[in-house]
This record gives structure tokens, sequence and C-alpha cells, in this order.
């Protein structure tokens, strides 16, 4: 994982770009595959997200890759309502220990 308080003082301005842009694919594709999970999750185990929230977490994960190739793009966040749904997902999938499918395919795109 890439520490951008890493940087030193000497490293030029592309070189602080292009670690800082590596350090933004990474947190983007963990977001997308984070996202990704609590969207299955929702689907086959609980009714929690309602069609308006699925929309705002699809926005927000086109908005992460399209950042990812044009790094000047504005980046759509979920509402914190939105959010904390998010947080429940997380921690029912902590619990009952599963595992989404199709993960890894994701993962292998990093």
């Amino acid at each position: 994982m890439y520490d951008i308080r890493e940087l030193s003082e000497n490293d030029s301005k592309q070189t602080r770009d292009c670690r800082d842009q590596e350090f933004f694919r990474v947190y983007a594709n963990n977001r997308c595959a984070y996202l990704f999970a609590a969207l299955q999750y929702a689907s086959i185990h609980t009714a929690t997200l309602s069609v308006c929230d699925r929309i705002l977490i699809n926005q927000e994960r086109g908005s992460l890759l399209h950042k990812i190739d044009y790094p000047e793009s504005e980046e759509r966040k979920v509402p914190m309502k939105v959010e904390r749904k998010l947080d429940i997902l997380h921690k029912m999938m902590l619990t009952s220990k599963w595992t989404p499918i199709g993960i890894d395919e994701l993962s292998d795109n990093n």
C-alpha cells in the first residue's frame, strides 16, 4: 500500500503525480470492490438498499473508475444516509462470514 506521506521533499512533481495516481487507483479499485460486494449482498440476502440507493452507489463506482483515467474529473460520493446503510451491510457480511462472488475478477484488474 502506498503512503503519500513518505514522499520526500526532493521528489519531482511528476513523481508525486504518478504516486498520487497509483495511490488513487488502488483506493478506487478497493472502494469499487467494497461497493460491489455491498450491492451483491443486499441483492442476495436483504432488501436494505432502495433503487435510489443502488443508483447512487453505481454512480460512485462509475465516477471512481472514470477518475482513474481522468484525474481532473469530479468524484461522486454516496450521501451519508447510504454510507450508513453500507456500514450496516458490511457488518452483516463480516458477521455471517459471507464471501462475495466475482471479487477475485475485480481484484485481478488492479
